[in-house]
């Protein structure tokens, strides 16, 4: 009993932690900890504020202090405490209680308040309010509203001040603080993903910051709980600032004047589990707040062919490259042809950096004089018209920025990062978009279905009229996403920032953002997603990881990095998994005659139906990934996302809903849903044991098995459905654990992909089309349930082109494996016993 308790306090220090399974000391940590492995639904915590006095405010979860207040200071000046009262009210997230803390300036006439702000009419001086609010209906959620009634002028702040006030302000030195885990994003394409020890050492502060997760991390006894805290509104210009001894946010000192009467939001969720539980909770709730609902794009429900930066045909003239051997005009089309004719039915073109004139502003990436395509004799010598119509595909067309002679009637300002190019005023920035996207749709023949526009951030940090009102940046971006919302275009940002992910939630015509560096930077694009898309999949933003091939090596070809020809990609499958299973764009780039089609087959339902098959929400890093690194600990590169499949789950155009996002994605499955897991291994090394909370979300059912099944790369029946036989041994086509047990991923040199299949209610397990690398895809079966008169006892209903033939595998309760083809009948769907 005692050596058992010390194994346990030493499994409760290592529980969260996805490491090698090295000697016998972590064999015996997994078999002690079998009891407890598997998660499964729970309801939220409660979050809660206190007040102490004096303007002093506390955060607890589940009556646990997590964080206490640091000073309320502006400019630097600490704030007198000037009272509070309880009030009460409705908003969108529904009925709060709550405390307003009112505070004063301590000085008559701060350099920080405009003049005259506080009249001698104005008896109790107050220039600040905070009003907390908690939900009774929603017990895991706060908010907190800060107010200005005498305005503010952030311009009297110090020059090296990142805010003008944090609030709310929390204190990151006391010992529980101080060990919890840490988690926020960074950068553009929010590639950085930076976990800490404590939210103080996140180093996050400034335009471009995310939301964060405080988490604890399994290093005590402490449960599995997190805290999302983000901003709720005024995401542009309400930023993170953290110092050695604190954490909070607060309107950027690039603001100017801050008016009378204005205010701005933040919001705090609180889950059970880690911090993938976490950010999805959070998800759920912002995105209901904002009623967030993107707008469908063939770019994220087919296959598609791309042109940017690492795609086998992306520099057509320039650095003295040979030429191609046609002009795009021709080559695209006849590429396009090749894979129709091979049996990969790509929907649409991505057309990049070099289609349009323009002159090189850094690399190959031309800045736009004239947004129409060079009628250069290696580009479009007939016009962008003339191809649209042989080509006869939707396009995606790009801008990175406009150079100072692009002509246009609306108003623009010189950039101050890219000097030599501007942007357009935020007064006018509806106009110019429609026209721009106009054009589009005039070049094109109204086959412009996605605009994708490049450095965003960089672009928004460099022009002041951004900065000229805590309006500004709002109209912006709205005036450009209602320019592309009323003409049906759909809205890729790249190299966006964290809080572009958070301004989008009002601009449901934003359905994608680049996750990863170019496709060219061939270790971190395949990297840097993992961490990214755990920001974008909660406000359902699909993570893009830019193009791929599906063959190496390829016959030598040329981009503005590797002039003199290169042939390979080191990771193709890898490839091809990530963007399946990212919801972003799957868009190939292999060389004409080069695509290695029975691998990318198993990205799309069939030869004459571009349909993706994706899972619910993208892959991501485990969360043991997170508890490791907050701790400075090795993290083996683990990765999980989940398919679910039940009623709600249709649509008349048989793609399911409108954006690739499940409606199943935050913690909770019903009952009724059909669950499945995808884990990616990536250069592992030694085998990983996953831990609680791994497996997102949690299974629907206590006590549920899963069955483990490797996917099979190699196309081919007899690869593919290898010892899935009709009346074969369930152990010959895959390991069923014990119940409570999570699978140990097997070490990889290179990478993996297992499907994890959750035990039915009648002991039987559905394990899928092998042939695909989501096993079990919305986007494939309508419905999976327990019934019927096959004798594993269940029935898939099946969603295909007619014609189409669908193989399935099952195991049932007696552990036979049982096997049916559907051929699907002009409907397009049919019901299949098995």
């Amino acid at each position: 009993r005692t050596a058992f308790r010390a194994l346990l306090a030493t499994s409760r220090a290592l529980g969260s932690l996805a490491m090698p399974r090295h000697a016998v000391m972590l064999a015996l940590l997994a078999a002690a900890c079998a009891c407890c492995c598997v998660s499964t639904a729970a309801a939220q915590p409660t979050l809660t504020f206190s007040f102490a006095g004096e303007g002093s405010y506390s955060i607890a979860i589940n009556g646990k202090l997590w964080y206490s207040s640091a000073p309320t200071m502006i400019c630097g000046d600490k704030l007198s405490f000037a009272g509070s009262r309880n009030v009460s009210g409705s908003d969108v997230l529904g009925p709060w209680t709550g405390t307003e803390l009112s505070f004063a300036a301590a000085s008559t006439a701060p350099a920080w308040l405009p003049d005259n702000a506080l009249s001698s009419s104005a008896s109790s001086k107050v220039v600040m309010t905070a009003t907390f609010h908690t939900y009774p209906a929603r017990s895991h959620v706060g908010t907190v509203t800060v107010g200005f009634p005498a305005g503010l002028a952030p311009s009297a702040c110090s020059p090296q001040a990142t805010t003008s006030l944090d609030f709310p302000n929390f204190d990151t030195t006391t010992t529980f603080a101080s060990g919890l885990g840490a988690l926020t994003w960074n950068g553009r394409a929010c590639s950085d993903t930076v976990v800490a020890k404590g939210a103080s050492n996140l180093g996050a502060s400034g335009l471009d910051w995310g939301p964060t997760v405080s988490f604890s991390n399994g290093a005590d006894s402490t449960p599995r709980l997190s805290l999302v805290t983000s901003t709720l509104t005024s995401h542009k210009i309400v930023v993170s600032h953290t110092t050695k001894s604190s954490y909070g946010m607060g309107p950027t000192t690039e603001i100017n004047s801050i008016p009378a009467g204005w205010n701005y939001s933040s919001l705090l969720s609180a889950s059970d589990g880690g911090p993938t539980a976490g950010m999805y909770a959070w998800g759920d709730v912002i995105r209901e707040y904002y009623g967030t609902k993107r707008q469908p794009s063939i770019t994220l429900s087919d296959i598609g062919y791309y042109t940017d930066d690492g795609a086998y045909y992306y520099v057509w003239e320039a650095f003295n490259i040979p030429a191609r051997p046609a002009s795009a005009e021709q080559l695209l089309v006849s590429v396009k042809d090749e894979l129709w004719r091979s049996g990969v039915p790509v929907a649409y073109l991505q057309l990049d950096d070099w289609w349009y004139y323009g002159r090189f502003f850094f690399g190959n990436v031309k800045s736009v004089t004239n947004w129409t395509a060079s009628s250069s004799p290696r580009l479009f010598p007939n016009g962008l018209e003339n191809f649209s119509d042989k080509l006869n595909l939707s396009l995606q067309l790009y801008t990175p920025f406009f150079a100072d002679d692009f002509q246009t009637k609306w108003n623009m300002t010189e950039s101050h990062t890219f000097k030599g190019t501007k942007i357009v005023t935020p007064a006018d920035s509806y106009n110019f978009h429609a026209d721009l996207f106009d054009l589009g749709l005039k070049e094109t023949k109204g086959r412009f279905a996605t605009y994708e526009i490049d450095f965003l951030d960089v672009n928004f940090a460099g022009s002041k009229p951004m900065f000229e009102t805590v309006h500004s940046a709002d109209q912006w971006y709205k005036g450009q996403h209602q320019a592309a919302l009323e003409r049906s275009i759909a809205i890729q940002y790249c190299l966006a920032s964290p809080t572009d992910m958070l301004e989008s939630l009002l601009l449901p015509a934003v359905v994608q953002a680049r996750a990863s560096p170019d496709y060219v930077n061939k270790v971190t694009n395949a990297l840097d997603i993992a961490g990214s898309s755990l920001l974008m999949g909660p406000v359902h933003v699909a993570p893009s990881k830019d193009t791929l091939w599906t063959a190496s090596p390829q016959p030598p070809t040329s981009s503005d990095r590797e002039h003199s020809g290169y042939t390979t990609q080191p990771h193709v499958q890898l490839d091809v998994v990530l963007a399946t299973l990212s919801l972003g764009p799957v868009g190939i780039s292999d060389g004409i005659n080069q695509t290695d089609v029975g691998l990318i087959q198993q990205a799309f339902r069939a030869a004459n139906d571009s349909t993706l098959l994706r899972p619910s929400r993208p892959l991501s890093w485990v969360d043991s990934v997170f508890a490791n690194k907050s701790l400075g600990l090795p993290a083996a590169d683990v990765r999980v996302t989940h398919a679910v499949i039940d009623a709600t789950f249709a649509a008349s155009d048989g793609k399911g809903l409108v954006s690739p996002f499940s409606a199943a994605t935050s913690s909770l499955v019903s009952d009724s849903s059909f669950v499945s897991y995808y884990v990616l291994a990536w250069n592992t090394t030694a085998p990983v044991a996953l831990q609680p909370g791994d497996l997102f979300p949690a299974l629907p059912r206590a006590g549920a098995r899963l069955a483990v099944r490797a996917h099979v790369f190699t196309p081919g029946a007899e690869h593919q459905y290898a010892s899935c036989d009709e009346g074969g041994k369930a152990s010959d086509c895959a390991t069923i654990l014990p119940a409570d047990v999570l699978p140990t991923v097997a070490a990889t040199s290179t990478w993996s992909l297992e499907a994890i299949s959750v035990e039915l209610p009648n002991g039987s397990f559905f394990l899928g089309e092998l042939a695909k690398l989501v096993h079990a895809a919305p986007q494939r079966f309508a419905s999976v349930e327990v019934g019927g008169s096959g004798k594993a006892g269940i029935t898939a209903k099946v969603v295909g082109a007619p014609g189409e033939a669908v193989r399935l595998v099952a195991i049932d309760p007696s552990q036979t494996v049982r096997v049916a083809t559907a051929v699907v009948p002009p409907s397009g769907s049919v019901n299949v016993e098995l």
